[in-house]
């Protein structure tokens, strides 16, 4: 009998997917962990800020991983062609601004 529930591979892609955000809102933008937890669950996936704290807990080494090699966007955009990797500049804002939010 099949097991019933959330496919085990798009929940693994998915955390994947949210952690390689994190990773990009809060080391490359210089988001605060506040602002990245509301984009993560309220703009880009939909999901509860525990399940994002807690999905950040027990993929703590892959999120270590990005941090150690200092993945750099373009890297990004090639593992993850269908997010937008490109900082937002269109109202002009450096990373130090940013930090405030």
């Amino acid at each position: 009998m099949a097991k019933k529930g959330r496919n085990a591979g798009l929940v693994a892609l998915r955390n994947e997917a949210l952690l390689a955000r994190y990773y990009y809102w809060s080391v490359i933008c210089e988001r605060r962990f506040d602002s990245v937890l509301d984009i993560l669950s309220k703009q880009e996936f939909f999901i509860t800020e525990a399940t994002i704290m807690r999905e950040l807990l027990h993929h703590d080494e892959f999120l270590q991983e990005l941090i150690r090699n200092k993945v750099t966007i373009t890297q990004l955009s090639m593992a993850y062609p269908e997010w937008n990797w490109r900082p937002n500049t269109r109202f002009g804002y450096d990373k130090k601004q940013m930090r405030l939010f």
